[in-house]
This record gives structure tokens, C-alpha cells and sequence, in this order.
């Protein structure tokens, strides 16, 4: 097979999620290599590294150095709707109202993002990227640290005040973005040494990682979201997540 529209990565990258989700691939799986992609779909190298970034990325590949690419996820896609709430409708529904304080607030380069691949460096590194660092609280703890980023192109104008409404709000009533897509993806990984000082919290525990992005038309990426949630503060009942008191 010949992919003969541009961008070649974006097409390379929605035929190799259709692979994944088939069953002849399980979680735990070696996949195709870059030399396999290349000469199959008759690609470049950067290409073919490009596609397997993006998946890497969203949380479905994983690279293994001097062994392969691992697949750890099957695609789970969410549109217009996440699985995880908001964090403000997570903390009303245990009765609280949770605070928040932006500790940066700036103009990047999507190059400069620290990320084993943001959607947003895959297509051009020099992009101008809108990057929020919040910090949520209830009863004075800290909960959830979050890493957002917002394509200056999509979301011009955007400053701290923007963020008194949800995210969801932002991109769609005051942008009138058409979100089509939102890939998600949630994880359980011990908090870093710097995040176990923002969460007031012993360090090498583990909590909720959440990596997500939102896609307009031509699966085009408009936000991107990495976030960790203090270990102990997240369960899921029923098949939700929720806040558990009391925060230890």
C-alpha cells in the first residue's frame, strides 16, 4: 500500500492505529519496526519515525531502545466527551470547591516541550505553543498537577483569565473549535521527585497520569494535557473516577 496524501505522517499514523486496534495485535506485543513501515507503505524513515512518535505519544507504543517498539495500549478514543471529568465536576461531586494557581504561564516552541513526543513538536517544532502549569487544590492539599499546551494559531489571546471557565468552554464556545476527536490516555506512574514537592507528597508513589489531546478537522492537534493527580486521591468506583476523602 502507497500513501499518496499529504501530510504522510497523519495518514501513516491513522493506518497504523487501525493495525493496532485489529486482533491479530494484543497489549505486550512487538510492532511493526521503521524499516517494515518504510518499505510496506513506501515512506521515508523520518516518516515512518514521525507516525510512530505520534502513537507513542497518545500512549499506545511504547520504544524500547536496542529492542523494538512494544504496543501498551489498544486505542481508546473519546469524542467530544473524555473519560476523566474536569477536575472542578470531579470535586463537586464529594461537596468541595477546589482553587487553583497557575504557576507559569508562557510562549513556547512546540520543540521545547518535554515530551516523549507531544502531538504539537511532530508537526513543526517552532510552532508557538501557549504552555499553563496549574496546580489544584481542595481543603488547602494539593491534588493535581497539570501541563497544558494550546496552539497559538488555534487560540490567540489566550491569558490566565481565560482559565476561570472550563477547558472544554475555552475551545469550543470562545474559539469555536470543532473538537472531532479526544484521545486519551490514563495510567498509574510514581511521582518525580519535583512533582512529590508540588503535591506535598512522599515521592516513588504512585498516581494517575494523564495524557490527552484534542483534535480539530484533518486530525489537526489543538490541545495537548499531561497531568499527574496526588498518589491516594484518585479511585475509580463503578467504572468512574472519582476524589476520595479524606487526602492523606
Amino acid at each position: 500500500m502507497k500513501i499518496n496524501r499529504s501530510p504522510l505522517y497523519q495518514q501513516l499514523n491513522t493506518v497504523l492505529r487501525k493495525l493496532i486496534e485489529e486482533d491479530r495485535y494484543s497489549v505486550g506485543d512487538k510492532f511493526l519496526t521503521e524499516r517494515t513501515i518504510c518499505e510496506h507503505y513506501q515512506v521515508s524513515r523520518a516518516t515512518a519515525n514521525k507516525a510512530l512518535s505520534s502513537l507513542v505519544s497518545e500512549g499506545l507504543l511504547e520504544f524500547k531502545k536496542g529492542v523494538g517498539t512494544f504496543i501498551i495500549s489498544k486505542p481508546e478514543t473519546h469524542t467530544n466527551s473524555p473519560l476523566l471529568p474536569e477536575f472542578p465536576e470531579l470535586a463537586k461531586e464529594i461537596g468541595k470547591s477546589p482553587t487553583a494557581l497557575i504557576r507559569g504561564f508562557e510562549i513556547i516552541n512546540a520543540g521545547d516541550i518535554q515530551s516523549d513526543g507531544s502531538p504539537f513538536s511532530e508537526i513543526d517544532g517552532n510552532k508557538k505553543i501557549y504552555f499553563i502549569n496549574r496546580l489544584w487544590s481542595v481543603d488547602g492539599i494539593p491534588i493535581k498537577l497539570e501541563s497544558l499546551y494550546f496552539d497559538a494559531d488555534y487560540c490567540a489571546g489566550l491569558n490566565k483569565k481565560s482559565f476561570r471557565k472550563s477547558l472544554n468552554d475555552l475551545l469550543v464556545n470562545d474559539y469555536n473549535l470543532n473538537i472531532i476527536e479526544t484521545v486519551e490516555k490514563i495510567s498509574a506512574r510514581n511521582i518525580w521527585k519535583r512533582e512529590s514537592e508540588l503535591l506535598e507528597f512522599t515521592p516513588e508513589q504512585a498516581g494517575f497520569h494523564i495524557v490527552s489531546t484534542s483534535y480539530i478537522e484533518k486530525r489537526t492537534p489543538v490541545f495537548y494535557e499531561k497531568s499527574i493527580y496526588r498518589p491516594g486521591s484518585m479511585v475509580i468506583l463503578n467504572g468512574r473516577f472519582s476524589l476520595q476523602l479524606p487526602f492523606k
